[in-house]
């Protein structure tokens, strides 16, 4: 099997991930991770794919970028071995959504993750927006993290705390409850 990671950034238009999802279909290729997103008008994609072992990449390569010219996208592919692209949790880590929000200031971001870093905690995903009126914005950040079973979680929290204390911010941690198929 080939394994593949795709990134694509350009304005926003209908029809790209239509596009990109015709030459993954036409090649036989199966999507196995995908984050997709607007930021500022700009649409910003990135996607780990397998094919067959068959799959003759630079033509594939060649076929894709030609999808993204169409829109006027900068498209990077970039070969995985087997084990590059898989991510698994730490079996000794629980994930934890942390939700963040206040007043939109310089700092916010890399206050949260300097702290999240001070305990080893993976941060999976991360997601920001300014939400309001220009005026006076609001900064929501939502984090997948996985914090490491070791963690003093209640130290953690109260960490945590400080920084919602010291900025006015909103800092919620939930479990995230894993459904089971």
């Amino acid at each position: 099997m080939v394994k593949l990671a795709i990134s694509s950034i350009g304005k926003d238009q209908s029809g790209i991930v239509g596009a990109f999802t015709k030459v993954l279909y036409d090649y036989e290729c199966n999507i196995e991770d995908a984050s997709m997103t607007i930021l500022c008008n700009q649409f910003s994609m990135i996607l780990v794919i397998s094919g067959p072992d068959s799959l003759d990449i630079e033509q594939f390569k060649d076929t894709l970028k030609e999808a993204g010219k169409n829109f006027a996208l900068r498209t990077s592919i970039n070969e995985l071995d087997n084990n590059n692209g898989e991510h698994e949790a730490k079996n000794d880590s629980l994930p934890y959504m942390i939700c963040v929000s206040g007043t939109d200031q310089k700092g916010i971001a890399y206050r949260i993750t300097e702290l999240l870093a001070k305990y080893k905690v993976n941060i999976a995903d991360f997601n920001s927006k300014l939400i309001g009126k220009s005026t006076n914005p609001v900064y929501v950040m939502m984090l997948e993290t996985e914090i490491p079973a070791e963690v003093n979680f209640d130290e953690l929290k109260a960490d945590l705390n400080k920084i919602a204390v010291e900025m006015d911010l909103d800092i919620n941690v939930n479990e995230i409850e894993c459904c089971d198929l």
